[in-house]
């Protein structure tokens, strides 16, 4: 039976980011690109929202109907982009981390594609997640059924089952995410419909994926604290060392947000941009941390065993 290192696997992470940094730096600009930017566009049509509601109210007149759907309408027009954004950049990079695990040499355009592969783990996904929604609502159908027959009991034993049914739910829920922890993998490398595989390939191991997943959430909890801390510490010796502490008074802050949300927001762009870019990069090394894991242990399972 093929096996694999716990502690490999979930430090795999590290090694792309040492074998291939720049592309880390490249999947941290399309992150930018694709989610950042457009979230940016939501918080500036949302000050203008805010805006056109105050004044509403400070008329004193009843806003009616088409003046609520005219200051939506910019929010309605950036949401769409953000979501969209948001979903891709989850297909591209989770293909391009599998892809730098599993296949290293095949780097063209820092692993990056669109094509067959991301389109499986799109769809291999929306059916996942389908599925464990339609098991979840069937398991608290019959949880909430019980409950009731065992409430006719006794108060006792409905307390009783709730434990139960909750201690069930969680471990049936991890145990489920464990067994098909691999279609992402699979889907993108073998590039087809790639469900079941993952339930083939993990069986017996789902231990060794329990603890590969514990100590993974350990590892990007400790980096995000790191990078956190890191970051708001050159945060804090920028602000005290240009004195910006010093303007942040209740009268200016109320006086900057009282003028035209055009003004405040151009104001605030450049600010946004520039945090944007940097959470971007973070983003882009914690989702190579916790996805890489995964398409080691596949990379593992699938190899041929020597001897």
């Amino acid at each position: 039976m093929a096996k694999f290192d716990v502690a490999d696997a979930a430090l795999a992470g590290f090694g792309v980011i040492r074998r291939k940094p720049l592309a880390v730096l490249v999947w941290g600009l399309v992150i930018y690109v694709l989610a950042i930017v457009p979230a940016i566009g939501i918080i500036g049509a949302l000050f203008n929202f805010v805006h056109q509601m105050s004044e509403i109210a400070r008329s004193g007149v009843e806003p009616s109907p088409h003046d609520i759907l005219r200051a939506e309408s910019q929010l309605f027009f950036q949401n769409p982009l953000a979501t969209i954004g948001s979903l891709l950049v989850r297909v591209l990079l989770a293909a391009a981390i599998c892809r730098a695990v599993v296949t290293p040499k095949d780097d063209r355009f820092f692993y990056l594609r669109l094509g067959r592969g991301e389109l499986m783990l799109a769809l291999v996904i929306i059916v996942a997640a389908v599925l464990l929604t339609l098991a979840i609502m069937v398991y608290a159908g019959v949880a909430v059924a019980l409950g009731f027959l065992a409430y006719k009991i006794s108060q006792g034993v409905m307390i009783a089952w709730c434990i139960i049914a909750a201690i069930g739910y969680i471990v049936g829920l991890i145990w489920v995410l464990l067994r098909f922890s691999l279609i992402a993998p699979a889907s993108v490398i073998e590039k087809e419909f790639r469900l079941f595989e993952s339930w083939r390939l993990t069986k017996g191991h789902a231990g060794s994926l329990f603890l590969v997943g514990l100590l993974n959430l350990v590892v990007v909890f400790l980096v995000q604290s790191l990078l956190s801390a890191l970051l708001f510490g050159v945060g804090g010796v920028a602000l005290i060392s240009t004195n910006a502490m010093g303007s942040l008074t209740e009268a200016n802050i109320e006086a900057f947000f009282s003028q035209p949300p055009g003004v405040v927001t151009q104001q605030l762009l450049p600010w946004f941009l520039g945090l944007g870019l940097i959470v971007a990069m973070v983003a882009s090394v914690m989702i190579t941390v916790a996805m890489a894991p995964w398409a080691h242990v596949y990379k593992a399972l699938t190899e041929p065993v020597e001897g």
